[in-house]
């Protein structure tokens, strides 16, 4: 018997072998690089909902026939806007590179824009936060927002079955 049949046979079975691992490996990848994915927009839909959370209750501030004794309303706006400046920082983090020019055109610069003007105070009209137009189309951006990352989540969940 030649020992060179032998090594040439032993060799091909390895061979065989590796391609079948390697095969695998890249599966796995894959399978992996979809559930990063799910976990980055399952912490953006997360994030979304708090400046939802946060922008519903930014609109009782708004009520002036409640009694808002010992509140500092300028603050208080001021704190809630840097808590949505905050997470819409932070959904820019972890956006998903697929999709972050489609959220990024839902939250444009005028959004920014309004969250900027909670922060400094400048949203005030005779010493009162008044809803206006400008709110409303923050609030409608991130409920867009919302939707588009239920979508997207849909679809990535169906690539991982």
């Amino acid at each position: 018997m030649n020992w060179n049949y032998l090594f040439t046979a032993i060799s091909g079975i390895c061979t065989l072998i590796s391609i079948f691992g390697a095969y695998k490996s890249i599966s796995y990848y894959k399978k992996s690089k979809h559930i990063t994915i799910l976990t980055n927009t399952n912490n953006v839909q997360i994030e979304s909902q708090k400046i939802i959370n946060t922008l519903s209750g930014i609109i009782k501030y708004a009520n002036n026939a409640l009694n808002h004794r010992g509140v500092n309303l300028t603050n208080e706006i001021c704190i809630n806007g840097e808590s949505i400046k905050s997470s819409l920082n932070k959904i820019k983090e972890i956006i998903p590179v697929h999709y972050s020019n489609e959220i990024k055109n839902v939250i444009n610069t005028q959004v920014e824009a309004y969250i900027d003007s909670l922060i400094d105070g400048t949203v005030f009209i005779n010493n009162k936060f008044v809803i206006d137009n400008n709110f409303k189309n923050c609030q409608n951006a991130f409920y867009e927002v919302q939707s588009l990352i239920k979508k997207k989540l849909e679809n990535i969940s169906d690539k991982l079955k």
